[in-house]
């Protein structure tokens, strides 16, 4: 189940209050990530990525992804609520 970010990269519903996040923990680097269930954004955090291949880069070159904007107060909200 993959999520469609918004023009603008941002939950609509977090910004609302309607906290309606769930975890999903079993990613190998063992970093919490988020998904909201009313709209199927995934919410990540600073990861590495391996962009397309290219003719330097036959395997694809690997690049830091910045976090979603909306990852710390997501984070905020499972260290309080647990």
């Amino acid at each position: 189940m993959l999520g469609l970010f918004s023009v603008t990269n941002r939950n609509p519903n977090l910004d609302k209050r309607e906290l309606s996040i769930n975890v999903v923990r079993n990613y190998p680097d063992r970093q919490p990530r988020f998904t909201c269930a009313l709209c199927s954004v995934w919410i990540n955090p600073r990861e590495w990525q391996i962009g397309p291949p290219d003719a330097e880069n036959p395997r694809g070159k690997p690049f830091i992804a910045e976090a979603h904007p909306q990852f710390k107060m997501a984070s905020e909200v499972l260290a309080t609520k647990g």
